[in-house]
C-alpha cells in the first residue's frame, strides 16, 4: 500500500535524510504534528523509543474498534501517538473522526481491501 499525500501536505512536510526501517523509503518531518511518517508505507515514527506503527497498522485494526483510545491499546502506544496518526490520516481523507469514534472514508476502506488483496 503506497500511501500518496496531498501536494499540501507534502509542502507542510520537511524531508529527512533518514529512511524507513521497514521499507527503505523517504522520511519526512511532519511538523504540525512533530513526527516522522514514511512516505511510501505512512511508518510513524514519534522518536520515543517504543514500537510504531503504519497507517496500514491503523487502517486495520480500525476494522475492531472505533476510538483512539482503543486503537492506542491495540497497537501498544501512547493515545497521543495515535491521535497524531489519525488527524495525519484525516488530512489524506483515509479516516473520519465524529466525536470520539474513528471511522474509515471510502478511501481508507479502498486502502484496507488493497492490503487485503497483497
Amino acid at each position: 500500500m503506497v500511501v500518496e499525500l496531498s501536494g499540501e501536505r507534502q509542502r507542510a512536510m520537511r524531508h529527512t535524510r533518514q529512511r524507513c526501517e521497514v521499507c527503505g523509503g523517504p522520511v519526512f518531518f511532519d511538523a504540525s504534528q512533530r513526527v516522522h511518517v514514511c512516505s511510501s508505507c505512512g511508518l510513524v515514527q514519534s522518536g520515543r523509543g517504543k514500537a510504531d506503527f503504519s497507517f496500514r497498522d491503523v487502517i486495520r485494526e480500525l476494522q475492531f474498534v472505533g476510538t483512539v483510545e482503543e486503537l492506542a491499546t491495540r497497537l501498544d502506544a501512547d493515545d497521543w501517538e495515535v491521535e497524531r496518526a489519525v488527524l495525519l490520516m484525516q488530512k489524506e481523507g483515509l479516516v473520519e473522526i465524529m466525536g470520539n469514534r474513528v471511522t474509515l472514508t471510502a478511501k481508507g476502506r479502498r486502502a484496507l481491501l488493497r492490503e487485503t488483496e497483497d
